[in-house]
């Protein structure tokens, strides 16, 4: 029996819900800001996609000047109406920095051990970056280069990559090829 897929409202659920997460766990984060909290999202939800077969929010991310972008202003607006957050502007260099600020504690029983591992994962990873750093980065990403300014970028395209494989790569590529009749 195939689990059944995510609904519109369990989707927004999980996406408010993840992003009060990374935003708890983000507090310390002198780099935390709107466009970093957006490329956490993504990248937790590729890593699951990776290693689980599916995203933790199920939402999907738009190609973005500033890289992928899910629907977080509409889950950061409820969030703020609910009393859940808020929204404060701190002062850079460059521009305001926009940070989620928790008001409530995130309801984590959405979320599996494995993915609450990827997000916390995915954190201690990119804590160094800047939000533009973090974009940069993403940039790089193969769905990202696949798509366009407003469109959807593929979660299957986390599999993709533009780096050249290595010799062992090549070696059980060749090797699943030929078991299924591909090569000779």
């Amino acid at each position: 029996m195939t689990k059944p897929d995510l609904t519109a409202q369990t989707v927004d659920e999980k996406l408010c819900e993840l992003m009060l997460y990374i935003a708890q766990k983000s507090q310390d984060d002198k780099f935390f800001g709107a466009v970093k909290l957006n490329k956490l999202l993504y990248y937790a939800d590729v890593e699951a996609y990776r290693r689980l077969g599916k995203s933790i929010t199920g939402t999907d991310y738009k190609h973005r000047r500033e890289g992928p972008v899910p629907p977080s202003d509409r889950a950061r607006r409820r969030l703020v109406q609910r009393g859940r957050a808020k929204v404060d502007y701190k002062p850079t260099e460059k521009r305001d920095q926009e940070r989620l600020i928790p008001k409530s504690a995130p309801n984590t029983s959405l979320f599996s051990n494995a993915e609450l591992g990827i997000i916390d994962e995915t954190i201690r990873k990119y804590w160094q970056f800047t939000g533009t750093a973090l974009s940069k980065k993403s940039h790089e990403e193969f769905g990202y280069k696949l798509t366009r300014e407003g469109e959807t970028i593929p979660l299957r395209t986390a599999w993709l990559s533009s780096a050249r494989p290595t010799k062992a790569q090549i070696e059980v590529g060749q090797k699943i090829a030929k078991k299924h009749g591909l090569a000779v």
